[in-house]
């Protein structure tokens, strides 16, 4: 495998920065999302990339044309400027036409195109970028030969089901998984005894996985297909709610979607097609305090208009684009409250240089860049003045251009519960912290980067030229990662997690001035 490419502006670190062993027996279920807050910290949020359907092909245009320039723009320069914790790409990574039927089955022209642009091209690695199969990425092919010797994590791991762990810099804990819902058949396209299923041992390491995660904050399954397409669904719910997982993100249905199920136990996010539809085709989804909120761009011709604006809290009731699913895991906004919070991301290529927001079309009120987190807006606002019920959020971003997103968010009686904001440089004393404590008690500076360079050992890689160097954002930001020889991807072995498992590496991701440290463990696999 060809060394990791850095991404524009940034440099790679060719290094195994941690080696430790996690424990992860516990008896407890995964953090409810019913435990979400809308809170006035703001240090508590972290933010992936989403795309689904790429559907890379050579001739064959079902929907727009350009579903190359497309998927390069979303692990390129959207990568970069949105600067992702992690990437998810859940399923049909290529379109198994050969550019005249999906009766040609799987085509190495189309999966090598995938991987020139994901990997070659962009540096996509495994340690942040997580793609699953699809049923496009399996006629023909029940065992997955392509998806295992050209995808991301086909090609690191060697098996078909991913579960990775997030352990963030103020103390929580993330959990994900990736279930491989195609068919094991290996039928073409159209074949009546082609059934998408998730088959028993599947779901029995799935249920590992999230055992495994049961001490997380909060955890999220991802797949391909969505409940209603795939035998083995009742299963994989029932399994959900027994370890208190209350979100699904697939694709497959080329559409924008909220569903509920299990009683509204579980939410269930559909996101419309990269490669093959040009409208909400590219989401980022945030975790502020545990709530979880989305946004969605329709990129047809790259660049999209800037700037991203995405609301963290509070979050949005009303989701879907007729604002007609109530979202169960929507904290209100305690009507009580005097004083109450506003935050929102605003992602650009270049300056953001203001951000307002307003209650139900009244008068705008600005919002302050967060020194901790540029990336962060935040203001304030008299909750007491709105009555319980639904009110209009907009946020308004003005950079390249200007954009607005917005919400409908629920108020609702009760005590102010909000607590206080946090103070500007908390995150930077954390970090420094944190940097003591990993580098063995070493005096770690803002950025970390001589206590980096003096505690780890560099491998040979030619991009690097035997050195530890940091991935530096345009804007002063860092981003730490380990590439080829890290060891953080995991190689195979014994199914699943079995109470612990090995930190293989330290992924470390930056936005802004704001050191972001976040450790990203991947599990231990077995191919199905």
């Amino acid at each position: 495998m060809a060394p990791m490419k850095p991404l524009r502006g940034m440099r790679t670190s060719s290094s195994v920065l941690a080696l430790a062993l996690v424990l992860a027996a516990s008896s407890a279920r995964a953090g409810e999302p019913s435990l979400a807050e809308y809170v006035f910290d703001g240090s508590h949020v972290f933010w992936f990339s989403w795309i689904t359907d790429t559907h890379i092909d050579f001739v064959l245009p079902l929907g727009p044309e350009g579903e190359e320039d497309r998927l390069r723009w979303a692990t390129g320069e959207g990568f970069e400027v949105v600067q992702p914790w992690f990437t998810v790409a859940t399923g049909d990574l290529t379109d198994s036409t050969n550019g005249i039927s999906y009766l040609s089955g799987q085509q190495d022209s189309e999966w090598s195109l995938y991987r020139q642009i994901v990997v070659d091209e962009n540096g996509m690695g495994p340690e942040f970028y997580f793609d699953v199969a699809g049923n496009h990425d399996c006629y023909s092919d029940g065992a997955q030969d392509h998806y295992l010797a050209f995808s991301v994590q086909g090609v690191a791991t060697g098996v078909t089901q991913h579960t990775w762990r997030l352990d963030a810099p103020w103390g929580a804990s993330y959990a994900f998984v990736e279930v491989a819902t195609p068919s094991n058949g290996g039928e073409p396209w159209l074949d009546p005894l082609q059934p998408a299923e998730l088959t028993s041992d599947e779901l029995a390491e799935v249920d590992t996985f999230l055992t495994a995660g049961d001490d997380a904050d909060l955890a999220i399954v991802f797949g391909h297909h969505p409940f209603d397409s795939f035998d083995g669904a009742d299963g994989l719910r029932e399994v959900m709610t027994r370890h208190g997982v209350g979100h699904y993100m697939a694709g497959h249905s080329h559409d924008l979607n909220f569903a509920s199920y299990e009683g509204g136990a579980i939410v269930q996010t559909r996101s419309n097609s990269l490669g093959q539809s040009g409208e909400n085709n590219f989401a980022v989804v945030a975790v502020d305090a545990d709530a979880v909120s989305w946004k969605w761009i329709s990129l047809t011709d790259p660049p999209p208009p800037y700037p991203i604006v995405l609301i963290t809290a509070p979050v949005d009731a009303r989701l879907g684009a007729d604002d007609d699913f109530e979202n169960p895991y929507a904290p209100p906004v305690p009507a009580t409250c005097a004083d109450a919070p506003v935050r929102a991301l605003i992602f650009d290529h270049g300056d953001v240089a203001s951000a307002r927001f307003r209650w139900d079309g009244g008068e705008w009120t600005a919002m302050s860049q967060w020194p901790d987190q540029p990336l962060q807006w935040r203001g304030r606002f008299d909750a007491s003045v709105l009555t319980a019920g639904i009110h209009t959020l907009e946020v308004e971003g003005t950079g390249t251009t200007t954009q607005t997103s917005v919400a409908q968010v629920m108020f609702a009686g009760g005590d102010c519960t909000v607590g206080e904001e946090d103070l500007p440089g908390a995150d930077a004393d954390a970090d420094a912290d944190a940097d003591a404590d990993a580098d063995g008690g070493a005096d770690a500076d803002a950025d970390g980067d001589a206590a980096a360079e003096a505690s780890v050992e560099a491998d040979a890689s030619p991009d690097i030229a035997g050195e530890t160097d940091d991935l530096e954002g345009g804007d002063g930001g860092e981003l730490k990662t380990s590439g080829d020889g890290c060891g953080c991807r995991a190689a195979g072995g014994d199914a699943g997690w079995t109470g612990s498992a090995l930190l293989l590496g330290l992924a470390v991701f930056a936005a802004g001035r704001r050191l972001r440290r976040g450790t990203i463990t991947p599990a231990d696999r077995v191919r199905r």
